[in-house]
């Protein structure tokens, strides 16, 4: 793989990574997390799954989020400052796909900051066993990283998986472009629970 493509990847790999951490402080209200790499690699790294993907005709970024209903019951009380009650599955599916939803707000704009217009999806919300059902696509231009958020309540696994489509648009991209930078509160979108 060219040095160019190679270093545009692990730049990419770091920014989402950063952004999923970002956003949880920020915005979900975690003041303390740390992140580490899974302890294992499977394909099923939580009950349940959220998902969203980033794409032009350059590169398509799958950003998922792998957790337990259990503790995402306290991430979800934090933010709402709610201290009784549980929440229905639902609102807590909502969570998470509003979660994954401001992280590709803030992909699409440090993207769009390196030159590349993208589009987005809707987030979903599924299984997280329904991985095991797709398998990823074998090639040399389709990547995968994990790891892991450890917040006060737990933690709970996130993936990108993204695919270099047309490698020499990517390879376009400058040096450094897509190194992390701090968020904009202003920009990055809010999370948003009703």
């Amino acid at each position: 793989m060219d040095s160019v493509l190679e270093g545009n990847r692990k730049q990419l790999e770091a920014l989402v990574q950063s952004r999923s951490e970002s956003i949880l402080r920020t915005f979900g209200s975690v003041t303390e997390l740390r992140t580490s790499e899974p302890l294992s690699h499977s394909l099923v790294f939580g009950h349940r799954m959220s998902l969203i993907m980033v794409s032009n005709a350059a590169i398509r970024v799958t950003f998922s989020a792998h957790f337990n209903e259990e503790e995402t019951q306290e991430l979800l009380r934090l933010r709402l400052k709610n201290q009784a009650g549980t929440f229905p599955t639902e609102q807590v599916l909502d969570y998470f796909k509003e979660y994954c939803n401001v992280v590709a707000g803030a992909l699409k704009v440090d993207l769009k900051n390196a030159g590349l217009e993208t589009g987005i999806s809707l987030p979903l919300a599924t299984r997280g066993f329904d991985e095991l059902f797709f398998p990823p696509v074998d090639s040399h231009h389709v990547f995968a990283h994990h790891w892991a958020i450890h917040h006060p309540f737990g933690s709970f696994h996130c993936t990108v998986r993204y695919q270099i489509l047309n490698p020499s648009e990517f390879q376009k991209i400058p040096v450094d472009a897509l190194k992390p930078k701090e968020v904009d509160e202003d920009s990055a979108g809010e999370m948003e629970l009703l």
